[in-house]
């Protein structure tokens, strides 16, 4: 039993409720409850001359910025969802092509978010389209001439481009793509031979075609000096 009467169990400060009473070396201790839910102990002096009100929730609330109604690139902040995300609390935001999401705010005051993502698909629009128009000057008569010196993709087993191998035959194969046709080349139980097939095609078909290109190249560039 403490000096104090026991009718202080019950009694609220702050958002703390005292829910048990007890002396110690210290003091008389309180065990409280927050309005938040979590459990606080501490001295009655503290709660008696208002310096404890909360757990510590109430400090965290009167530290979050509000940074409601503010623009980040094309988000506005609306509210605080109440939810937190990498240490950040997250706003619902909308952005200025309509879409409503939610964003950490760290996020938004760093700028490494600006809009619900519309920004990043236009941008990358921009790109595809930008690519493309690059990629017009390399096609002649329906071949891409830059496609003629690509590498082989990473799951291509035999090393070279338009070789591969058919389990159903237990066979390598050897195909060529030119001017929007394919041309099957032949097979073999031996890769070289037919790597050497889609050699001997290249060297006919693209080499030809490429000597040519080049050649009209370079005559395009005198022609314009």
């Amino acid at each position: 039993m403490t000096r104090y009467d026991n009718k202080i169990i019950g009694q609220k400060f702050g958002l703390l409720t005292v829910v048990e009473l007890y002396n110690t070396d210290k003091g008389d201790m309180c065990k409280c409850i927050c309005d938040c839910g979590n459990e606080k102990i501490t001295l009655f002096n503290n709660l008696k001359y208002s310096k404890v009100k909360s757990c510590g929730c109430l400090r965290s609330k009167s530290q979050i910025k509000d940074i409601t109604g503010q623009r980040f690139g094309r988000l506005i902040a609306i509210k605080r969802t109440g939810k937190k995300k990498n240490n950040s609390q997250v706003w619902e935001c909308k952005c200025d092509c309509g879409n409503v999401c939610e964003v950490p705010s760290g996020y938004l005051n760093s700028g490494g978010t600006k809009s619900c993502g519309c920004l990043l698909r236009e941008s990358g629009s921009r790109a595809i389209k930008k690519a493309i128009e690059i990629r017009k000057g390399y096609y002649i008569d329906g071949t891409d001439v830059y496609q003629l010196s690509r590498k082989c993709r990473p799951n291509n087993t035999s090393g070279v481009v338009g070789v591969y191998y058919d389990k159903s035959t237990k066979r390598w194969k050897a195909r060529i793509g030119f001017k929007k046709k394919q041309y099957y080349l032949g097979s073999s139980k031996d890769i070289n031979v037919a790597i050497k097939l889609r050699k001997d095609a290249e060297e006919s078909l693209h080499g030809k075609f490429l000597d040519w290109y080049y050649k009209q190249k370079e005559f395009e560039k005198k022609d314009k000096l």
